[in-house]
């Protein structure tokens, strides 16, 4: 605010708070990331599956294309994902079940969704 006499000015940046709000989507964004992902996390001795950093990155990942709002990149990035998951899968046969490969595209999804 600047003061002028007896006339104040208010400068109201609307690109500021584009921003503002951008930062904390992508900041809720990436806590879901995170709280799903420290569930999925393996433990010491269990063959291995996607855990944190993972998680994190697929969010990010969908956060992006959520940001970028164009349908051709959520897809090419959801297929990307999906590839990504399976192909881990196969080099670790001895897992049983799809109990995170499903949390993890329901993660793209989630933090995908919703207005840029």
């Amino acid at each position: 605010m600047i003061a002028r006499g007896d006339h104040r000015f208010e400068y109201h940046d609307a690109k500021s708070d584009r921003t503002q709000l951008s930062c904390h989507r992508l900041h809720s964004r990436a806590a879901i990331g995170f709280l799903v992902g420290r569930t999925r996390e393996p433990q010491a001795g269990k063959p291995q599956r996607p855990g944190l950093r993972d998680f994190l990155i697929i969010a990010m990942l969908a956060a992006i294309a959520g940001h970028l709002a164009n349908p051709e990149i959520s897809i090419a990035l959801l297929a990307a994902t999906v590839a990504a998951l399976f192909l881990m899968r196969g080099h670790h046969p001895e897992r049983g079940g799809i109990t995170t490969e499903l949390p993890a595209i329901a993660t793209f999804v989630l933090t995908q969704t919703g207005r840029p």
